[in-house]
Parts: structure tokens; C-alpha cells; sequence
């Protein structure tokens, strides 16, 4: 049985039904490992939001929120007014690729590389903003860690 945190550190269980390294069992191919779109082009996909305004003591709370911190407000829309309002700076984010990768390789391990290779993982909105991932250097298709290639193996 697989066991995760959710991004409020509630502990959360499941079974998984099929192969859990076969990506083709719930993707299109080349829809996992960017195959099928070789490049991003020049537009990044979103920051995720994972922590904004105040965490206190009496809410359970992701090991990576500090209790009491104020992250600011995150992104809002008025329907009446047709207002958007951007997310503050201090939000936390994981970048794109991270919050995907993140979600099964979670180790202390995994998340060094990611970060180290220019992921965010936790970050606040306005160091992260601006920096473009580089995990396809290694991990897109036939470079040294392809994404299928690795996710294949022990099957």
C-alpha cells in the first residue's frame, strides 16, 4: 500500500490498481515524459501554490510551513467585478516539473536534486518566479535518465 502527505501533512493511504511504473496505463504516450512536446516553447507552465496566509498550531501542517508564518494571500478572481488579484510574493510554490515529481519522489534525497537543479520546492513565489527547471537536461527523452527509460525498469 502506497502512503503520501498531502501539502497539509495529512498522512493519506491507496492501492494502486496497476503498474505503478507504467506510465501508459493512465497516459497518452509521450504525455509523461514531454516526448510528444519536445519543447516547453517559451512559455512555463504555472507555479503550484502550496502554502499561503497563516498556519497555526490547532491545523495540521506540511513539515516544509512554518507555523504562524503569514505567506501572504494567494490568487483570487471577483465573478461581480471581473477583478483578478495576483498571488503575493511570499506564497509558497513548487515549480512545475517538481510538484509532478515531487508527488512520488519525495525523499530528502530527490528533493536536493530537484532544488539543486534549479526546482522549487516550497519557495516563495518571488525567488521562484523566473527560474526555468532544468530537469530535462537529464531526464527527457534519450538523455541519461529518460523519464520513461527510468520509470520502465522493473517491470
Amino acid at each position: 500500500m502506497a502512503a503520501w502527505r498531502t501539502d497539509f501533512g495529512l498522512l493519506r493511504t491507496s492501492r494502486y490498481p496497476g503498474i505503478l511504473n507504467d506510465c501508459q496505463t493512465c497516459h497518452l504516450p509521450g504525455t509523461f515524459d514531454f516526448s510528444a512536446t519536445p519543447t516547453r516553447g517559451t512559455q512555463q507552465p504555472p507555479l503550484r501554490t502550496v502554502g499561503q496566509g497563516t498556519y497555526s498550531a490547532d491545523f495540521t501542517t506540511s513539515p516544509y510551513v512554518a507555523l504562524g508564518t503569514n505567506y501572504g494571500s494567494g490568487f483570487s478572481f471577483s465573478a461581480s467585478t471581473g477583478v483578478t488579484t495576483e498571488a503575493a510574493p511570499t506564497t509558497l510554490v513548487l515549480s512545475p516539473t517538481v510538484a509532478v515529481c515531487s508527488a512520488c519522489h519525495d525523499s530528502s534525497d530527490a528533493i536536493s536534486h530537484m532544488k539543486s537543479n534549479t526546482g522549487s520546492f516550497y519557495q516563495p513565489r518571488s525567488a521562484a518566479l523566473g527560474t526555468s527547471e532544468t530537469c530535462l537536461v537529464c531526464h527527457g527523452t534519450g538523455r541519461t535518465a529518460d523519464i520513461a527509460v527510468m520509470h520502465s525498469k522493473n517491470r
